[in-house]
């Protein structure tokens, strides 16, 4: 739960240190960890105070008294304390010296030989046995050598080693070792590093910690300036004691035992009083002090066993174990110390679990937000879920969907923005480029989104993903990029989307600096270095601005081919042959145009579009089947030129002009010819393929000749006429005229990021709002179906195949729009500028540890937002029953209706 909480071994350690507290208390004393204890938030402030005056207590006991500080002393070390560091140094060397070369007999095991002997005596044989006993002797080497180790350890002021006073007076001791090689067990002359320990914080410290909850960054009982001070001491103090003890039974004694348990002082207790406090008395806390400093002297007498080393000679004596001891102890006391402060932010942790039923998740946060921005905001300003229908006008069926969706525990949800939706009529003009050489003119409703995504710790912001889907028999062009002028809109990526198409495309958000961060930055830089910082930046906002457009194909279609508003809505099958015409063989949009009378009914002007298709198809398949006849021809005559060599065409009759396919195919199959295996397989796998590759090649003169027909016989004209029925005039001069005089031209769109940058300098007083760049994704998913009774398939879209549907998008768009000479006037531009509140903890990190209210820090940012995308004061975006919460505890934001 909380880093660097063994919760386990702390509550073992408490429960043993408690057994043994039952001893200086009273019998009817019963004290237990805060936690099984009703208490006040301000109860945890005086037990980390408690927890940390213990520690200092104890420390002072160790370093000071049981080293042999007197009190003059230690009156001098705190003198020095008020205005200069005061350190402790531990300092040791160590000798090696050859004394002499021995030598000496060692006895081996002792040998018993019997002997068995035999003789004849008087015609008789007789035996006997003589047993023979031998001792090995070795002549053994041996090399004496003599240790000496010294040590002191001083206090001196500032950092000069020689003012200073003796804390333990240099001391020395020797023993003498025996080798059996050459080899000297020590080196000749050691100088250990010297360990030094800054002890000015105890020395100040002394019975006078405190916690100053009215400082700025005092955000919890274990989060502030004094504790962090105090911990600060409590690790270097901890690691000195570990190098201090590791010299003595590492270095020096590796083969002594450590010492046992210590009763340790540093206890987060409660006790509850009949008088209704919580904590222990002073003279409580004074007598588990006292019994602290009997049990340390208890240990410290049994040093000499300890600390013993077998051998005749002793290097050290009680003084120096008991060191090693004081610095093992040390090492106890930081550990409870750390522990101690750390379980009250492990009982806050839990106190806030067990209020809320369960750890927040990032996931639950922005469900929550999405509820609280309801009551929140005004209806008329709420954040609303990215997610619309693609549809030409109210009364009509929609095409398709359009959504921004970010991934959550529960599966993607439509993140949610605050939109300012600016009509057809009032919409600033955008353009595209079609081509280096051709643009296009964007009409349409027009949206302003503003998106506030959330990152806790170094956690990554959740998957986001722009997700596009269309109806069976339903159609769009979908394009994505950004803003990249006034009147500029960039489709990087254009997709074209259809029966029942699904396109899923990730979207990378990537956080910029913040204006406190980037301003800091460059305080320091030269005016050179400065201008460009600013100019790159300037590039990086207007960046943030993340764009797509949905074309309608349809209304489109019935611009172009100068038909009534709808006459295509229910041609399903025109429609798709138009597409097919534009996109597949690239036919110029004149040929398919009614050019006949104005006034006609729709009917009428339907079948004329529709007898231009069919023309056109009809030309199509007769130029399919010349090449189709062609390449059978080819695959003859390659056949009879191979099986010339083969003798046989005399057999099949190949030499006459009426040779038809399945004799070839026989010739070829029996004299295995390779030219190609069949004539079928030829027809199957060759010249399908060619057909497919050569059919956007139609000639444009055959197709043109065939459409000046039909148009002939509906008007006796040589060129098409420029007479247009009503409807079209009426959306041509619409998208032509943009609506009210300079309406459009006060929302300029690349200022929103400039705005928002300023705002979050002036007001986002944690610099933790971060403008993000909005990125497409390196790989798309994409789900089509191919048939009505086929399944849907889910495939992955590479950058290669990325660019093929744009091109082919493309194509569809430059036939719609008459290469940029007609606008598009059915399409919707969304317009989305993000940014990102980072927290530096977790969610519960930052609730617990830095004791923030998430909700209030994402509450002001989304007003900051919120107010810049619709140009509106504050106080007439939040609702009205939620105006004087609001006010009080973000009363500057209502300044920013200065600023617009």
């Amino acid at each position: 739960m909380m880093e660097g909480l063994n919760e386990q071994a702390f509550i073992r350690r408490v429960r043993k240190a408690l057994a043994e507290l039952q001893t200086v208390l009273e019998n009817n004393r019963r004290p237990v960890l805060a936690e099984g204890v009703q208490h006040r938030y301000d109860d945890k402030f005086v037990l980390a105070e408690s927890v940390l005056n213990s520690f200092l207590s104890s420390a002072g006991e160790v370093l000071l008294t049981q080293l042999g500080v007197s009190e003059e002393t230690l009156g001098v070390l705190q003198g020095w304390a008020k205005d200069r560091s005061v350190t402790l140094r531990f300092s040791a060397q160590q000798k090696c010296e050859f004394l002499k070369e021995t030598e000496r007999w060692v006895e081996g095991p002792t040998m018993v030989t019997t002997t068995t002997s035999s003789s004849k005596i008087g015609g008789m044989l007789s035996s006997g046995a003589k047993e023979e006993t031998s001792v090995t002797k070795t002549k053994v080497k041996e090399w004496n050598w003599r240790v000496d180790h010294s040590y002191s350890l001083i206090a001196f002021r500032g950092s000069d080693p020689k003012d200073c006073v003796a804390v333990i007076e240099p001391r020395k001791g020797s023993v003498e070792l025996v080798t059996g090689t050459r080899d000297a067990p020590y080196p000749a002359a050691r100088a250990f590093p010297d360990q030094d320990l800054n002890v000015t914080y105890l020395l100040n410290k002394l019975g006078a910690f405190a916690i100053d909850r009215s400082h700025a960054s005092c955000h919890t009982p274990r989060r502030n300036p004094d504790v962090d001070a105090c911990l600060e001491f409590v690790q270097g103090a901890g690691g000195w004691g570990v190098r201090v003890h590791t010299h003595f039974v590492a270095d020096v004694l590796p083969d002594s035992t450590e010492n046992d348990f210590v009763f340790v002082p540093i206890l987060p207790l409660f006790e509850q009083s009949t008088k209704g406090g919580v904590h222990l008395s002073l003279e409580d806390v004074g007598l588990i002090q006292k019994h602290h400093r009997e049990k340390l002297q208890e240990k410290l007498k049994l040093c000499n066993d300890i600390f013993f080393v077998g051998g005749e000679g002793r290097m050290f004596s009680e003084a120096e174990a008991q060191v090693a001891a004081l610095a093992l102890h040390l090492q106890a006391l930081c550990e409870a110390a750390r522990d101690g402060v750390a379980y009250l932010e492990s009982m806050l942790w839990k106190q806030v679990v067990a209020a809320i039923g369960k750890e927040v998740s990032v996931s639950d946060m922005t469900q929550y937000m999405t509820f609280h921005n309801r009551k929140l905001y005004d209806p008329r300003y709420a954040p609303r879920p990215f997610s619309y229908d693609v549809r030409r006008a109210a009364g009509y069926a929609p095409e398709g969907t359009l959504q921004i969706e970010m991934a959550s525990a529960g599966g993607a949800e439509p993140i949610s923005t605050c939109v300012r939706s600016v009509p057809a009529r009032l919409a600033p003009r955008m353009r595209f480029a079609l081509s280096a050489a051709t643009s296009v003119e964007v009409r349409g409703e027009q949206m302003l989104h503003g998106f506030m995504a959330h990152r806790f710790a170094s956690e990554g912001l959740p998957g986001v993903a722009l997700r596009a889907r269309a109806r069976q028999f339903s159609s769009f062009i979908l394009l994505v990029g950004r803003i990249a002028a006034a009147d500029l809109f960039e489709p990087k990526h254009a997709i074209i989307i259809k029966d029942r198409d699904e396109v899923i495309i990730p979207l990378l958000m990537d956080p910029l600096p913040t204006p406190g961060e980037f301003k800091e930055a460059v305080s320091s830089l030269s005016p050179e270095q400065q201008c460009f910082a600013k100019a790159f930046r300037s590039m990086q906002l207007e960046s943030t601005l993340f764009a797509c457009c949905l074309v309608q194909i349809k209304p489109q279609l019935e611009l172009l081919l100068r038909l009534p508003e709808g006459a295509l809505t229910k041609e399903i099958e025109l429609t798709q042959q138009l597409t097919e015409l534009f996109v597949e063989y690239q036919v110029p949009s004149d040929l398919l145009t009614y050019a006949g009378d104005a006034d006609a009914s729709v009917e009428v002007k339907v079948a004329a579009v529709k007898g231009h298709v069919a023309s056109l198809y009809g030309m199509i398949q007769k130029q399919k089947d010349k090449e189709l006849e062609e390449e059978r021809e080819r695959a003859r005559f390659a056949v009879r030129e191979q099986a010339a060599a083969c003798a046989a065409p005399t057999k099949y009759g190949l030499f006459g002009d009426d040779v038809d396919d399945d004799c070839l195919e026989a010739c070829a199959e029996e004299f295995d010819i390779d030219a190609m295996a069949t004539l079928s397989e030829m027809l199957d796998d060759g010249l399908m393929m060619k057909v497919e590759e050569e059919k956007k090649g139609v000639r444009e003169e055959k197709v043109k000749e065939v459409v000046d027909k039909s148009d002939r016989k509906q008007k006796p004209s040589d060129a098409p006429s420029n007479d247009k029925p009503a409807e079209t005039a009426a959306e041509e001069d619409l998208s032509q005229d943009g609506g009210e005089e300079g309406a459009g031209a006060a929302l300029d769109y690349t200022s929103v990021p400039a705005q928002l940058d300023s705002t979050f300098e002036r007001f986002d007083k944690h610099s933790a709002l971060r403008p993000t760049t909005i990125k497409v994704g390196e790989v798309w998913s994409r789900s089509t179906q191919r048939s009505l009774l086929s399944s849907a398939t889910t495939s992955s879209v590479h950058e290669d195949e990325q660019q093929k549907q744009k091109a082919r998008a493309m194509d569809l768009l430059d036939a719609l729009s008459r290469s940029g000479d007609l606008p598009l006037a059915a399409c919707t531009l969304h317009v989305v500028v993000a940014a990102t509140h980072c927290f530096e903890k977790t969610l519960m990190g930052s609730l617990v540890e830095q004791n923030i209210n998430p909700i209030e820090r994402m509450e002001a940012s989304s007003l900051m937002v919120a107010s810049t995308v619709h140009a509106r004061p504050v106080a007439e975006l939040v609702a009205a029953p939620q105006r004087a919460r609001v006010e009080a505890t973000s009363a500057e934001l209502f300044s920013i209706k200065n600023e617009q």
